[in-house]
């Protein structure tokens, strides 16, 4: 496998479009998730790949670590896309680390110099991360991609984590909390939603047509 220069580069296009938002791990992925991860290989292959690693045939290896919780989402939908795009050129090992140890393996590698090429984490970690030199600046190249526009200044601001330049790129959204008007609910004679299909009826059932 072909390291060194070519690598680094494309470890900084690759974290900016994979890293995770707030350790958020559902089940599910998202359309941030999913484009994300198309685009970035994308950017890595088109130019980096070209650039760097011209005049060989040896593919990048790239080492992406993630927590347990989202085993079978992440590698199985991230892998195909890398893969169809990138063919032979990249190679991205996908580690699953569980959650409860994640944090502390992380801080563990990186202060080694063992850690992961691009890895989820919570915004909260990103200052310490930071302090370890764990961290690339990627503002630059945030600012450079064609879908930039399309990430919400909230999600960015977010990423920051009160640095000054963006070193984490939002992956995913999920709710953690939905708060329900209980009156409501009674007048209506329906139950609390306690899945996301209950809570979308629920909304058909309490959307009142106040013109009559």
């Amino acid at each position: 496998m072909k390291k060194g220069l070519a690598k680094v580069t494309a470890i900084g296009l690759c974290v900016s479009m994979l890293i995770s938002l707030a350790g958020c791990s559902g089940g599910g992925g998202s359309a941030t998730t999913d484009k994300a991860a198309e685009k970035a290989a994308e950017a890595v292959t088109d130019k980096n790949i070209q650039s760097e690693a011209e005049g060989t045939q040896e593919p990048i290896e790239l080492t992406y670590w993630y927590w347990e919780d989202e085993q079978g989402t992440i590698e199985n939908m991230l892998k195909d896309k890398w893969e169809a795009y990138a063919g032979d050129r990249i190679k991205v090992n996908f580690e699953s680390v569980p959650s409860s140890s994640f944090h502390d393996k992380l801080i563990t590698a990186i202060s080694t110099g063992t850690g992961p090429d691009v890895f989820i984490c919570k915004p909260m970690w990103a200052p310490e991360l930071y302090g370890m030199g764990g961290l690339m600046n990627m503002e630059d190249v945030f600012e450079g991609w064609e879908y930039a526009d399309e990430v919400d200044d909230f999600m960015l601001e977010q990423m920051r984590a009160g640095l000054d330049k963006l070193y984490l790129y939002p992956r995913t959204t999920i709710v953690m909390y939905l708060y329900c008007r209980k009156s409501m609910f009674e007048k209506a004679g329906i139950d609390y939603p306690k899945t996301v299909d209950e809570f979308f009826d629920a909304c058909e059932k309490l959307t009142v047509d106040t013109d009559g």
